[in-house]
């Protein structure tokens, strides 16, 4: 009956119980209370379930399940139900019935309160609930539901093929360190470094409660030093990279396929703050992309037969949306030639022509393969100029501040700064939009995503509008955090 409505708390989990127990999922409209109190409250994280939120939003006191049953050593939450549902069938229905009672009530408050907040131009969070959100979850009870076939023979074997790969790098580590070493030791690794290869420290670690600050060993110091050709290094991240690609891709993936060769993540839209996609169980949003992965990860992922499976990517997609929200003229320039956006906006850094750029990264990727080939000094350069570019630009995408930067760039803080103000000396639009968010969320308390979507900072509202000089320590951290992540949410968010 498609005039039935149907109010759920975790909708596609409820939609995926319904499925499971031959019932047909309904037609009419569904209203998820989850995804309603994200879009409340992003920032009560932890208090979205429907406990947490009858208790918050309408003071109703809800028993927790081993309350209500007691449970026998050894049984499982679906024995206990069968058990109490034929030996004590009022208290289970009661405690069913308590559950749709509260998701109502629940339901009817937040669209109250959704109805009350309005967007910047003045339209009710609970029209854009409507139009984005409601949708949104039934499109990805169905993507959960459908999943996506996985060729599992394919991935049989890969395993055994990638361990030979790291045995044989192992093998390769350890005869260059004369002992055996372990890749993820730090100990071990800050002795064939720094003790028997006699290199010289990038930074160090923070010493932790002792104080006792060591060398760093950290994937940014080994792979500077691999891009010095340290080979050392190198076989280390590779092996790291191995395993991590046998250990979570490759057999990972393996536990996750049902009879049917088919994967069925979690697709959330209430988890991540910014509003953006979340996959869980296992997560298929960072499967290793092709030009990194020699194995070729993703093509176990297959069509049924008769169908073709249809790869999307929108290119360098955070980098498009800072152009179209700083209006900056020369990264759109950039972009609507057809540019690789890093490699252009290195060639305006720094003065290099866009084309030698692309020629000295294509010829790294070969001597990657190939020991023979040397890049020379200036080429070398041109990669770390296009590094720095991506770097910058994806760090001021993600909030990142200087020490940051200097961190992943093996450079230091004053280093990373000025690096910063070169960045923007060909994009000063994208300062601008930077520093207009910051000023805006001093005064709003909040951002908007491209569809309208808020992001609110309620720090802003309680560090009130004080001037800077005149703030604390924590005062000035919680900020600076705060104007962090407003750029960060804009970006992604949309």
């Amino acid at each position: 009956d498609p005039n039935l409505k149907w109010y759920f708390t975790n909708q596609t989990f409820d939609f995926a119980m319904m499925a499971n127990s031959g019932v047909r999922v309904p037609v009419g409209d569904s209203y998820c209370t989850l995804a309603m109190d994200w879009l409340h409250d992003e920032n009560r994280q932890g208090r979205h379930g429907l406990k947490e939120t009858a208790w918050d939003h309408i003071e109703l006191d809800m028993r927790e399940f081993k309350e209500a049953f007691k449970r026998k050593r050894g049984e499982t939450i679906q024995e206990v139900l069968l058990r109490e549902m034929k030996n004590n069938p009022e208290s289970a229905r009661s405690y069913a019935s308590l559950d749709a009672h509260a998701t109502f009530r629940v339901f009817k408050w937040l669209k109250h309160s959704l109805g009350k907040q309005q967007m910047t131009d003045g339209t009710p969070l609970w029209a854009y609930f409507q139009a984005v959100e409601m949708p949104f979850t039934r499109v990805l009870h169905n993507c959960c539901r459908r999943g996506i076939m996985i060729d599992v023979g394919y991935l049989d074997e890969l395993s055994p093929k990638i361990q030979v790969d790291i045995d044989e790098l192992q093998k390769e580590l350890n005869k260059m360190a004369g002992v055996e070493v372990n890749p993820r030791s730090p100990l071990q690794l800050r002795s064939l470094f720094f003790d028997k290869l006699k290199l010289k420290p990038i930074k160090y670690t923070s010493g932790g409660a002792s104080g006792n600050r060591q060398p760093s060993t950290d994937v940014n110091v080994l792979t500077r030093f691999a891009e010095d050709g340290i080979e050392a290094a190198q076989l280390v991240l590779d092996i790291r990279g191995l395993g991590k690609m046998k250990g979570t891709y490759v057999d990972g993936l393996r536990k996750w396929v049902d009879p049917d060769l088919r994967i069925h993540p979690t697709l959330t839209q209430h988890v991540a703050v910014t509003g953006r996609l979340s996959s869980v169980d296992p997560n298929l949003q960072n499967i290793p992309r092709p030009a990194t992965d020699k194995f070729g990860i993703r093509t176990a992922f297959m069509p049924k037969e008769d169908h073709v499976l249809l790869v999307i990517d929108y290119e360098q997609l955070e980098m498009r949306l800072m152009a179209h929200y700083s209006e900056e003229q020369n990264m759109i320039d950039v972009i609507n030639r057809g540019w690789d956006i890093h490699a252009g906006t290195a060639s305006l850094m720094f003065g290099h022509k866009y084309e030698e750029i692309i020629a000295a990264g294509k010829k790294k990727k070969v001597a990657a393969k190939d020991p023979s080939i040397k890049l020379t000094r200036m080429e070398k350069q041109m990669c770390e100029d296009r590094q720095a570019a991506k770097s910058i630009g994806f760090g001021l995408n993600y909030g990142e501040g200087p020490k940051k930067l200097g961190k992943s760039l093996g450079k230091t803080t004053d280093e990373a700064k000025d690096l910063i103000q070169q960045y923007f000396m060909p994009y000063p639009a994208v300062r601008e939009f930077i520093d207009s968010t910051h000023h805006y969320i001093k005064h709003h308390y909040m951002i908007e995503t491209i569809l309208g979507r808020p992001r609110r900072f309620p720090e802003m509202e309680y560090l009130g509008p004080l001037n800077r000089w005149k703030m604390r320590g924590s005062e000035k951290a919680t900020l600076a955090q705060c104007e962090r992540q407003s750029v960060n949410s804009v970006i992604q968010g949309s």
